[in-house]
């Protein structure tokens, strides 16, 4: 989760607080334009620190959102998707990024 506080749009970076990195150190991210420009691009709401989600949590409804997601392949492929989990994707996206 990314709070609004922790942008800064006048540098083009996030800095992630020591307390929110794994290992404890803060972590300085620089924005490109284009993800600077989606981020300009979401409204902030009155009420919720957070850039990304609807309620007072960042997500919520992960299940609901994986079910979506295996209807629409069962639709597209007339064939019940094989089992997999949202934590595949991001191994898959890592090791496909790495043999770039």
């Amino acid at each position: 989760m990314i709070t609004w506080d922790e942008i800064d749009f006048e540098r083009k970076l996030i800095r992630l607080p020591a307390g929110r990195v794994k290992n404890k150190s803060g972590h300085t991210i620089h924005l490109s334009a284009p993800a600077l420009a989606i981020i300009q691009s979401i409204p902030q709401r009155e009420g919720h620190g957070n850039l990304f989600g609807t309620g007072p949590r960042p997500f919520s409804g992960f299940s609901k959102a994986k079910a979506a997601v295996d209807k629409r392949i069962a639709d597209l492929t007339a064939a019940e998707p094989k089992d997999w989990r949202l934590h595949d994707l991001r191994k898959h996206a890592d090791t496909m990024m790495r043999e770039r």
